[in-house]
C-alpha cells in the first residue's frame, strides 16, 4: 500500500514539474506576455496594414501634397491607432494629433476603425475630411503579405 502511494505521489510530482517546465518554456516565448510583446506584435501588424491603406492608388487624387498643411500627413489618434504605429506618407513619418488638434488642422486623416475578422483578415475604415471622403479597405494575409482585396471610397 505504501509503495502504491509513493508511486502515485512520484508520478504527480513528475507531472507538476513537467508542467512547470513546459509552461515556462512557452511563457518565455510568448509575445503576448513578455516585454509588452502583444502590443509590439499588434503595432507591427497594424503598421503594415495601415501603410497599405495609405498607399492605395485610389487615394492619390485626394492627397494634394503641394497644398499648405498637407505635409507631413496628420493622423488623428483614435482607438484604431492608439499605439501610434510607425507609418509614413510623402516620404516622411505621419504626425499623430489629438482629436482636439484636428479641428485646428487644415487637413487630417482619420482611421475610424480597424477590425480583425480573423488572424489573416482585417477591415480598415477611414476618413479624410479635407477632401470629403470616407472609405474602407479589406485586407487578407496571403503568402506572408497583407494584400488589399476590396476597397471603397465615397465622397460625402
Amino acid at each position: 500500500m505504501k509503495t502504491a502511494l509513493f508511486i502515485i505521489f512520484a508520478v504527480l510530482l513528475l507531472i507538476i514539474v513537467a508542467w512547470l517546465l513546459f509552461s515556462r518554456y512557452f511563457i518565455e516565448r510568448s509575445p503576448s506576455i513578455v516585454h509588452g510583446g502583444y502590443d509590439r506584435v499588434m503595432q507591427e501588424k497594424s503598421a503594415v496594414i495601415l501603410q497599405a491603406v495609405l498607399d492605395m492608388k485610389e487615394l492619390d487624387q485626394y492627397w494634394h501634397a503641394e497644398q499648405s498643411g498637407r505635409k507631413p500627413l496628420q493622423v488623428v489618434v483614435t482607438d484604431a491607432v492608439a499605439m501610434r504605429p510607425p507609418i509614413t506618407k510623402f516620404g516622411m513619418p505621419v504626425q499623430y494629433i489629438s482629436a482636439e488638434d484636428a479641428g485646428k488642422s487644415p487637413a487630417y486623416f482619420e482611421f475610424t476603425g480597424i477590425f480583425y475578422d480573423a488572424e489573416d483578415r482585417a477591415r480598415i475604415e477611414f476618413a479624410y475630411p479635407a477632401e470629403g471622403i470616407i472609405g474602407s479597405a479589406t485586407l487578407e494575409l496571403r503568402a506572408q503579405m497583407w494584400q488589399i482585396i476590396d476597397r471603397s471610397i465615397r465622397e460625402r
